[in-house]
């Protein structure tokens, strides 16, 4: 787990081999993750990149194929399906989203509560 840039009073993590994202917030401790959402909804367009392709914003500050760093993503999502999206980034997001298990991708947010006194992530 890294955890993520955040202005927030809560953290922000994600996990560097599957992508899953978690949220501790600072008032009750919750822990909660975002619902399952498929490849086509799930990645924002990655700003910074000048090669011609359209590449899809992984966490950490690259792209999802890994061939740019310091990337900040944009408004906009990143479609794996057009034409002119990185071939690399479109075989990357289905990796990481065949390793979102099945039981997961039923579309509830999962709130665990935290141990006393932990900040960590439940992972």
């Amino acid at each position: 787990m890294g955890r993520l840039p955040s202005a927030e009073p809560h953290q922000e993590w994600a996990c560097g081999w599957c992508h899953a994202r978690a949220t501790v917030w600072a008032g009750p401790g919750d822990v909660t993750r975002p619902q399952y959402e498929p490849v086509d909804r799930r990645w924002e367009r990655a700003d910074g990149t000048a090669d011609g392709l359209v590449h899809g914003h992984g966490y950490f500050g690259a792209t999802l194929c890994g061939r740019h760093q310091r990337v900040t993503a944009s408004p906009y999502p990143w479609v794996p399906g057009r034409d002119d999206a990185c071939p690399d980034c479109r075989a990357a997001a289905a990796v990481i989203d065949e390793r979102w298990p099945a039981a997961k991708r039923n579309g509830n947010r999962e709130r665990l509560p935290l141990s006393p006194g932990s900040d960590a992530p439940p992972f």
